[in-house]
C-alpha cells in the first residue's frame, strides 16, 4: 500500500510543470486564433507556450497591451510585431477553464529592431508569462 502511495505522488508531481518548447518546434497559433499585431512595425515578439499535461486542455488568451491577440493551446507559437518600448503582456485562461481565472500581467521592454522570445507556462502556481532563451 505505502509504495502505491509514492508512486501516485511521483505521477502528480511529475504532471505540476510544463516543459518549454522552441519557437521553431511549436506549433504555429492557428490563423483564426490569431488577432492583432500582424502588421509589421519595429519589434517582433516571438512568444510559445509550453507543452505538458497541467493546462493542456486549457486555452490560454495573450493580451498586448490589452488587446487580445492570440489564444494559445499546448505547445503552440506566434509572432507579434509591436512598436519598439515597454508593453505590457497578459495571459488569462479562457474556455471551460476561464471563469473566475486570473488575468496575469508582465512588464517588457523591447527594443527596436529586435526579437524578444517569451514563454507561457503553468505551473503549480497557476500561468504566467516570461522572457526567454528559447
Amino acid at each position: 500500500m505505502r509504495i502505491s502511495t509514492y508512486l501516485l505522488l511521483l505521477v502528480t508531481l511529475a504532471g505540476c510543470a510544463t516543459t518549454p518548447v522552441t519557437f521553431t518546434n511549436a506549433q504555429p497559433v492557428p490563423n483564426d486564433r490569431v488577432y492583432a499585431h500582424q502588421d509589421e512595425a519595429e519589434s517582433t515578439l516571438l512568444v510559445t507556450r509550453d507543452n505538458g499535461f497541467v493546462g493542456g486542455g486549457c486555452k490560454l488568451d495573450l493580451f498586448i497591451d490589452g488587446e487580445r491577440s492570440a489564444t494559445f493551446g499546448a505547445g503552440e507559437s506566434a509572432a507579434f510585431y509591436v512598436p519598439a518600448g515597454d508593453r505590457i503582456l497578459a495571459v488569462k485562461a479562457v474556455g471551460i477553464c476561464g471563469p473566475g481565472s486570473p488575468y496575469t500581467e508582465q512588464a517588457i521592454s523591447v527594443s527596436k529592431g529586435k526579437k524578444l522570445r517569451l514563454r507561457i507556462f503553468i505551473g503549480a502556481g497557476g500561468y504566467g508569462i516570461t522572457q526567454t532563451t528559447i
